[in-house]
């Protein structure tokens, strides 16, 4: 049987990264460590055929193969996820992680809840990588045994960042949805105001987290080609929309995030 998949390509560098933040801030890279990244990938590969399911019973399609094999892959991932999270608690002791798993199933179910009762949209999508960017303050609790400000930071700053994705993509899906050669000026802003108030929304927000950071621009240079690609994307939007090259695009920029994010001493 066929494992279920996301073929959200982009969705993979909001799993991996945030992560990957988490324990480079931490610098905890013991047994646990490896638990909790196991635990998260298997949690995240059932949310494909979780979605499968619920869209069945949601519009009441009939029992198929399809939902049978949605069925089968989600029982298969959430028991290898409850198999790697569960020495978490029961081991280690780490309650605290109850506390991001009930806040990411919270984001994931309100994220269904808007795509199942008003379409996909930026707000579906930015919920899920809201549930999605948890892991990274959940590293660090791994790491400190407790709630901290550097773990908080640290969230807000993969969301913001990753956020900026899911309306760049939006603004794009709007375009291509117009099927229209050129733009006037005025067009481009019409399509692209959310994405232009989300990122200056960003910015000043990053300015206000950072202002009394020591190392403030490394973190700035970490969301600086994330934020000018979003604005001017927005001024140079090309007629066809190649959604594979935005997605490595952005995969590229998401390293440059961990590693000047890494770098940052936080």
């Amino acid at each position: 049987m066929k494992p279920v998949v996301t073929k959200e390509h982009g969705s993979w560098a909001v799993l991996f990264i945030p992560v990957l933040t988490g324990i480079a801030v931490s610098r905890n890279y013991g047994l646990p460590v490896f638990l909790f990244i196991a635990s998260v990938f298997f949690l995240f590969m059932s949310y494909t055929p979780a979605e499968m399911m619920l869209l069945s019973y949601y519009r009441r399609l009939p029992h198929s193969d399809r939902l049978k094999t949605a069925r089968y892959w989600f029982t298969v991932y959430i028991s290898l996820s409850l198999l790697s999270g569960i020495p978490l608690i029961a081991v280690y002791h780490k309650y605290g992680l109850l506390f991001f798993a009930a806040a990411a199933l919270a984001f994931f179910i309100s994220s269904l809840y808007i795509m199942f009762s008003l379409r996909k949209n930026v707000w579906s999508d930015f919920l899920a990588m809201a549930g999605l960017t948890l892991s990274a303050p959940a590293a660090v609790y791994l790491a400190e045994n407790a709630f901290t400000s550097r773990s908080l930071l640290l969230y807000f700053l993969n969301l913001l960042f990753f956020g900026s994705s899911a309306f760049y993509v939006h603004m794009k899906m709007k375009l291509s949805s117009l099927k229209k050669s050129k733009l006037t000026f005025h067009e481009k802003l019409t399509v692209g105001k959310l994405n232009l108030l989300y990122n200056a929304v960003a910015i000043f927000l990053l300015l206000a987290f950072t202002a009394s950071f020591p190392h403030k621009f490394l973190i700035m240079m970490a969301y600086l080609p994330m934020l000018i690609h979003a604005i001017t994307g927005t001024f140079k939007l090309p007629e066809k929309v190649s959604y594979k090259k935005i997605g490595m695009t952005f995969l590229a920029y998401s390293v440059v995030f961990l590693l000047m994010i890494s770098l940052s001493g936080m």
